[in-house]
């Protein structure tokens, strides 16, 4: 029983620093969860609209829903939440996988790896669908 104990121990404490950093050294643990009517945000300068946006709706309640998607167009997921730094700039997207190894918890994709689709309906990502789900996940 006590090795069982140890080794659940182990388990609970290795993810840990998975949780914290992105590939790209995005720190997860500095950000938060914009609330939808929040318009107190910064975008990146080169980031495109969404197709809805300015139709009386904050740009975060705008893109939560929206479908993540990879080559082709694969359905990968869906954008459950902005994710700004505490300098107030959004940096990344909660993207609710539903993968094989989804634990219920969002992956944080940083937007320095998706974009606005041309059509300004989905975000795409060039990365895989095992890469999105190895990404850290955000906890609130």
């Amino acid at each position: 029983m006590t090795r069982f104990r140890l080794l659940a121990a182990a388990l609970l404490l290795l993810p840990m620093p998975l949780l914290a950093q992105t590939a790209d050294g995005l720190d997860a643990t500095d950000l938060r969860l914009v609330e939808q009517n929040d318009d107190g945000i910064t975008w990146p300068d080169d980031w495109a609209l969404p197709a809805d946006y300015g139709h009386g709706e904050s740009l975060a309640a705008v893109v939560r829903g929206m479908p993540v998607v990879g080559s082709f167009g694969r359905p990968l997921g869906a954008v459950e939440g902005v994710l700004a730094g505490r300098d107030g700039r959004a940096q990344a997207l909660a993207v609710e996988t539903g993968g094989v190894l989804d634990l219920g918890d969002p992956v944080v994709l940083p937007l320095s790896k998706a974009s606005m689709s041309a059509t300004g309906d989905a975000f795409v990502t060039t990365l895989t669908e095992e890469e999105l789900e190895a990404l850290p996940r955000w906890r609130d």
